[in-house]
């Protein structure tokens, strides 16, 4: 999965038309958010179980706020944990 994810983010292709999430504050135009956002939207219906790591202040919360925002639980809350704590 992770090489998948890998090589899905090393494409030079751009991904038109999305450009924000769910998630209020949460945009990019430039192409690596480009496909981040498109993982992000392709992932959030799946039922998969998904790892965001990253240094601090990347965005990770943001992330997994958007994939709850796009997934079947999305009515529910949201509950951010802090695993390094």
């Amino acid at each position: 999965m992770q090489e998948r994810l890998a090589r899905l983010m090393a494409e030079t292709d751009t991904l038109p038309g999305l450009r924000y999430t769910k998630v209020n504050d949460f945009v990019g135009e430039s192409p690596i958010m480009q496909r981040v956002f498109k993982l992000i939207e392709r992932t959030a219906p799946s039922d998969a179980t998904v790892l965001i790591n990253g240094e601090s202040g990347t965005g990770k919360e943001l992330v997994a706020k958007a994939l709850h925002l796009g997934g079947e639980k999305a009515e529910g809350p949201f509950v951010p944990v802090n695993c390094g704590a």
